[in-house]
């Protein structure tokens, strides 16, 4: 059940390894609140810098958002959801008393992962890493959006 999940990767036939040896683990959860996959972090300079669960019978990264299932309540409530890139950016807005907060899972944004919000807003910020990938995963986030009837802007951060 561990390497069908993607916890554990087969090494040969008889043996197998961690995928996320040495990396903070973050559970990536369904509106049901059910654990549906992970991603690790590294925390040196080591790449790759993150890894994710493999895509499984239950979890499809472009289906799901981060966070979703703790922060709808604050959106809907908000009437806005803050879409970050990231794991930690997520987390570290929402020690600022953020709690709207969202992240890909991967920097490309889906249509089905707008689909997924479209029913707890109809208005998002986009708020991704103000390096060239963040500001092109951004733009080319727009046309999504404007399928969907949602609302975008983008914040740029220095």
């Amino acid at each position: 059940r561990a390497a069908k999940s993607g916890l554990l990767v087969p090494k040969n036939h008889k043996e197998y390894y961690d995928r996320f040896r040495g990396r903070i683990i973050f559970p990536i959860f369904d509106l049901n609140h059910r654990t549906i996959g992970f991603g690790g972090r590294i925390l040196d300079d080591s790449l790759p810098k993150y890894i994710n669960t493999p895509e499984t019978p239950i979890y499809h990264k472009g289906n799901y958002l981060y966070g979703l299932d703790s922060a709808y309540a604050n959106i809907r409530e908000n009437g806005l959801a803050i879409i970050v890139e990231g794991y930690m950016d997520t987390l570290v807005l929402r020690q600022h008393g953020i709690s709207n907060v969202i992240a890909t899972l991967g920097t490309a944004l889906t249509s089905a992962q707008i689909r997924r919000l479209k029913g707890h807003t109809k208005d998002v910020v986009v708020l991704f890493d103000p390096d060239d990938a963040g500001r092109k995963a951004a733009l080319k986030s727009f046309p999504l959006f404007l399928n969907e009837g949602i609302s975008a802007k983008v914040m740029v951060l220095p």
